[in-house]
Formats: structure tokens, C-alpha cells, sequence
């Protein structure tokens, strides 16, 4: 039986792969043995009902801030369910498999995940950029002025005169234009400056946790922790209403969002388990594999 203690660990490590790698999707199996407990299956998020204790009560809170669902609804023998699967989506589907692998566990009957990957969505890579809203442009007209236009045209003719300009042009752009580096936000889209200041200072806190083990800082980062989880649900919500409300009066932006679904991904939407020859064949539906 795992304790609070196991839990905490888990779902720490799991904290820790989505702030390291960032995801585009998540699905994760496994027996966490919480018989008591009754998963609902809906749109709106993560609900749990049943005889909580300390040990559901963290999984839910910490896989609720992460805005995951529980998708299995197979119960075993006995009318519980132990195997669980938490996904970022709720598209995925968890049926009863018909053709197990090994022969079946009464505690534990054998699962079909079907889960379709979303479209990814290129990132964009880091880059340099002229920041031309941030350049001296007094400066370069002091410096473009400095020159004796008028008699430097009259030596050359309209093409090499216009050469001439271009260069001294681009040599302003070089001295009174700043650099700027562009990298990709690390937060979701739909991350509000407040979600992410404190998402930073929890980081902070748990740092300080991690070094001194001391209950007042693990309470520091637990009270940080849950304000995140509030306003993580905040801010989702308000991308979604904001959302629905830009394609329902917008069709540019509705018609952009299903091009963007119908695109295909770059691995099979789905895979199939089939039995040929006495020899265990995973047969993609792809017909170019």
C-alpha cells in the first residue's frame, strides 16, 4: 500500500517532467489502488467522489491543477477501479480490451487505450530581430542629415545614387536599431502575468523547501501552490470563454481552428493489436507504413 509519502513523491516527479520538457500532451497509466474511490468522467475536469482520504485527496488537488482527466471507466471484478488514466485530453477513450496480451487479472482487466494525438503546433525556434518600436530615431536623422546629399547625387548617376542611400540607410539601421533575442514563452498561452509570477515564486519556495526541509518553508510552498491551482483554473477558464466568443464571431478564426485539426499529425492517429500466424502484429492504419 503506497503511503502520502509515495503520492507526494509521484506527483512531484510528474510536476517535474512537465516544467522540464512542457508537453504538448500527456497520458499516464497506472494501478494507483484507490478502490473507495468513484471517477467522473466529464468535460469540466477532474472530479472524485467516494471515501477520500489524505493520500486521494493529493492526487486529485495536484492532477486537478494540471488540468487532467481521469478516462477509465472498466471496472474489475470486484466493481472498482485500481488502473487509472489520467490524460490533458479528453479525447482519448479506455474500452475494454478483446484481445489481451497476457491472460487477464480479476483485479486488473486488460485495457484499450485509443488515444489521438492532437496537432502539433511548431514551435518557434529562438531567434534575433531588429526591435524597431524601441530605435533612436532622432539619432538617425542627425546621422542621415549629416550628409551633403545634394552634391554627393550630382557625382553619381540615379542607380549608383541610390545605392549610395541604401547603404548609408543600412549603416543607420546598424547603429541606432537595437537587437533583440526572441525566445518562446514556456507557459502556456493562456498563462496570465499573475499565474506566472507565482508559478516563479512556488518554484522559489520549493527550492528553499528542497534545502532547509523545514515544515515553515514547505508551508510557504504549499500555500503558493494552491494559489497557483486557483488561478491556473481562472485564467483557463477565461481562455476558453474568450475562445469560444472569438470563433463565434469571428469565421476567419473558427475556419483557421479546424484547418489547424485537420492537418495530420506525423505518426498514425491510432494503432490496432492483431493476431496473424500465432505472431502478435501491431498493424498501423496508415497505408503509406
Amino acid at each position: 500500500m503506497s503511503t502520502l509519502l509515495d503520492f507526494k513523491a509521484h506527483t512531484s516527479s510528474i510536476e517535474h517532467l512537465i516544467s522540464s520538457t512542457n508537453p504538448s500532451s500527456i497520458l499516464l497509466c497506472g494501478d494507483y489502488n484507490l478502490p473507495l474511490i468513484k471517477w467522473s468522467k466529464s468535460n469540466q475536469g477532474l472530479f472524485a467522489s467516494g471515501t477520500m482520504s489524505n493520500t486521494s485527496t493529493h492526487l486529485v488537488d495536484s492532477f486537478s491543477y494540471y488540468n487532467f482527466y481521469q478516462l477509465n471507466q472498466v471496472p474489475n471484478a470486484r466493481g472498482c477501479l485500481l488502473d487509472l488514466v489520467f490524460s490533458s485530453f479528453v479525447t482519448p477513450t479506455v474500452q475494454l480490451a478483446n484481445t489481451p496480451i497476457v491472460s487477464p487479472d480479476s483485479y486488473h482487466p486488460p485495457l484499450f487505450v485509443s488515444f489521438p494525438f492532437p496537432t502539433p503546433i511548431t514551435a518557434q525556434d529562438t531567434h534575433e530581430y531588429r526591435d524597431y518600436k524601441s530605435a533612436d530615431y532622432k539619432s538617425m536623422l542627425r546621422y542621415l542629415g549629416s550628409f551633403d546629399w545634394e552634391n554627393t547625387f550630382s557625382l553619381y548617376s540615379v542607380d549608383d545614387s541610390a545605392v549610395v542611400f541604401n547603404d548609408a540607410l543600412l549603416s543607420s539601421i546598424h547603429k541606432f536599431v537595437p537587437i533583440k533575442v526572441f525566445s518562446p514563452s514556456k507557459f502556456p498561452k493562456w498563462t496570465s502575468t499573475i499565474l506566472k509570477n507565482l508559478i516563479i515564486t512556488k518554484k522559489k519556495a520549493h527550492a528553499v523547501y528542497k534545502r532547509t526541509k523545514s515544515i515553515s518553508d514547505y508551508l510557504v510552498f504549499s500555500e503558493y501552490r494552491a494559489k497557483c491551482k486557483r488561478q491556473s483554473k481562472v485564467d483557463y477558464s477565461a481562455h476558453i470563454r474568450h475562445t469560444e466568443e472569438a470563433l463565434s464571431s469571428s469565421p476567419s478564426k473558427f475556419w483557421k481552428f479546424v484547418n489547424n485539426l485537420k492537418q495530420k499529425p506525423p505518426i498514425p492517429s491510432s494503432l490496432h493489436l492483431e493476431l496473424h500466424q500465432n505472431k502478435e502484429i501491431a498493424k498501423s492504419e496508415n497505408p503509406m507504413l
